[in-house]
């Protein structure tokens, strides 16, 4: 028994059986469309395979290889096979220079508001003194900048924490792991 006779047995409004008959009629045109398309897919396919394994006789007794070939002409110039590159300038790294002052984005500074008083200023001076010293040359010195204040805040110290630990606390830490493996065989 068919969708549609069900609805009409159960008493489903006229309307609502009209809706569903629509709904089925444009899903099975729909699905009509995708078999006809899937079809003509397997069609083509099977052309072109037939086509790759069967020379045609115009072409069994040419070669592709000429004696010389033909000198360049309006008549036998090729168009380009790629699309020609942007021919823009690349910005060329440049070392650091002595007037330089950070211009900071908001998520650069949204980061620096959340340092101490100060860590800015030695970030910066740091960030000087590094490129200076090393003789560093970039294309882009502010985003090197943002770079270096992300790296910073990354290794900021958390929770009054320093990230290094001095050879005494070392020593100790090594001490009380020994102790405390000592006490554990023992």
């Amino acid at each position: 028994m068919s969708l549609l006779a069900r609805l009409i047995e159960a008493g489903t409004p006229a309307d609502l059986v009209a809706e569903v008959a629509m709904a089925l009629a444009r899903a099975e045109a729909a699905q009509e469309a995708i078999e006809s398309r899937r079809a003509k897919d397997r069609e083509r396919q099977q052309r072109k395979r037939e086509g790759d394994n069967v020379m045609s006789r115009d072409t069994a007794d040419v070669t592709t290889d000429t004696p010389f070939p033909a000198p360049p002409n309006e008549n036998n110039l090729t168009p380009p096979t790629h699309t020609p590159v942007n021919k823009t300038r690349a910005r060329k790294e440049t070392p650091f220079p002595d007037d330089w002052e950070p211009i900071l984005t908001p998520a650069a500074q949204q980061v620096v508001d959340g340092w101490p008083p100060g860590m800015f200023q030695r970030q910066l001076a740091s960030f000087r003194d590094h490129a200076a010293d090393k003789g560093r040359k970039s294309k882009d010195w502010q985003a090197a900048f943002r770079t270096w204040i992300n790296k910073a805040d990354e290794w900021k110290p958390k929770n009054g924490t320093t990230n290094r630990t001095s050879s005494i606390d070392r020593r100790s830490s090594l001490a009380r792991a020994i102790d405390e493996g000592i006490e554990f065989l023992g």
